[in-house]
C-alpha cells in the first residue's frame, strides 16, 4: 500500500482504520434499517391476496363471455404498430447492488425487440429517479417522473392506475405494460415485464397469485346494469391491484437488494480492517526497528 508516493507510517494507518471503522457503522446500520424496512415489505405482499381471491372470479367470467371477447380490454392486440405504454418500476436511491442495471438492461433489451419486431412506439412512465435518468434519452417519457414509495400504498400506485386508464381508453395507448423486480427469495429477484391491458393470462396469474377463476353462477344470470358496465369495474379494480402487487414486489426486492449490498460492503470492510491492522503492525515494527538501529549506530559511533 502506498500513501502518496511512499510508504504509511504508523499515524497514517491509524486514519485509515478509524476511517474504515465509521463505513462499517454506516454499512451495518443501513443494513439493519434495510432488514426492517424488508420484513415490512414482505407483510405488504401478503396484503392483496384475499382481494385477488375474490377478483379473480370476475375476471373469469367476463373473459369467458362470448360476448366480450372481442372487447379491447379482453382482445388479444393485433395492431402493426402499437403504441405501447410501458410503466417502469425502480427505486429512487441507491446502494443497492444491481437493482436498478437489471431493469435497465432489461428494459433495453424488451423495448428494442418491440421495436424491431413489432414497429412498435413505446412510451414510458419511469416510477424512481435512477431508471429515470438511466433511460429518460432512449425511451421517452409522457408523464412526469414518479417518486417510489418504500412502503407503496394504494393512494399511491391509484395515480399510476388512472393514468394508465385514460391513456389506454382515449387510445394514446393500445398497450400497457408494467416492468418491475419480482420478489422470489430475500436472496433473489428477477426482472418481469407484463401486459396489463388488454389482459394477457400471464399477468392475471401472476397478479392473483393464481386464484380460482371460476364462480358458481345461475345457468341464466341476470346482470344490472349489464356486463360490459361489470367489466369496466372489473378492469379498473385489476389494473389498481396489478400496480400495486407489482410495487410491492419492487419494494420487498429493492430493500433485500440493499440488505445483501450493505452486508458485502460490511464484510469488505471487515478485511480491510484486518490487512490495515496488519499493515500497520508491521509499519509499527519497522519503525521501531529503525530506532533502535539508529540509537545502536550512534552508540557505537561514540565508542
Amino acid at each position: 500500500m502506498v500513501y502518496n508516493g511512499r510508504m504509511p507510517n504508523f499515524r497514517e494507518y491509524n486514519a485509515k482504520l478509524q476511517s474504515a471503522s465509521g463505513m462499517r457503522r454506516v454499512t451495518m446500520t443501513m443494513k439493519m434499517v434495510s432488514s426492517s424496512h424488508l420484513r415490512r415489505a414482505q407483510r405488504t405482499l401478503r396484503l392483496p391476496t384475499e382481494f385477488a381471491e375474490r377478483l379473480a372470479p370476475l375476471i373469469g367470467m367476463v373473459r369467458n363471455r362470448a360476448s366480450l371477447r372481442r372487447n379491447r380490454f379482453l382482445a388479444e392486440p393485433k395492431a402493426a404498430q402499437p403504441k405501447i405504454l410501458l410503466v417502469m418500476i425502480g427505486s429512487d436511491r441507491g446502494l443497492c447492488g444491481a437493482f436498478n442495471a437489471t431493469l435497465v438492461r432489461a428494459a433495453e433489451e424488451w423495448a428494442k425487440k418491440a421495436q424491431t419486431e413489432r414497429g412498435a412506439e413505446v412510451r414510458a412512465v419511469y416510477v424512481g429517479q435512477k431508471v429515470h435518468t438511466a433511460l429518460r434519452a432512449k425511451i421517452p417519457t409522457s408523464f412526469n417522473l414518479v417518486s417510489a414509495d418504500a412502503h407503496p400504498t394504494l393512494r399511491h400506485t391509484h395515480v399510476l392506475a388512472s393514468y394508465a386508464m385514460r391513456m389506454f381508453l382515449n387510445g394514446t395507448a393500445t398497450e400497457v405494460w408494467v416492468l418491475y423486480n419480482r420478489f422470489v427469495s430475500t436472496m433473489k429477484y428477477e426482472p418481469e415485464v407484463l401486459r396489463i391491458l388488454p389482459m394477457s393470462d400471464e399477468a392475471v396469474a401472476r397478479f392473483t397469485d393464481g386464484a380460482s377463476q371460476e364462480l358458481q353462477m345461475p345457468e341464466k344470470p341476470s346482470l344490472e346494469p349489464g356486463y360490459r358496465a361489470l367489466l369496466e369495474t372489473v378492469v379498473r379494480h385489476w389494473i389498481d391491484l396489478a400496480f400495486f402487487v407489482a410495487e410491492a414486489h419492487s419494494s420487498a426486492s429493492e430493500h433485500a437488494a440493499r440488505m445483501i449490498a450493505m452486508d458485502s460492503a460490511t464484510r469488505n470492510l471487515d478485511q480491510i480492517t484486518r490487512k490495515l491492522l496488519l499493515l500497520r503492525n508491521r509499519a509499527r515494527q519497522a519503525a521501531i526497528t529503525k530506532e533502535l538501529t539508529e540509537i545502536v549506530a550512534g552508540a557505537e559511533s561514540q565508542s
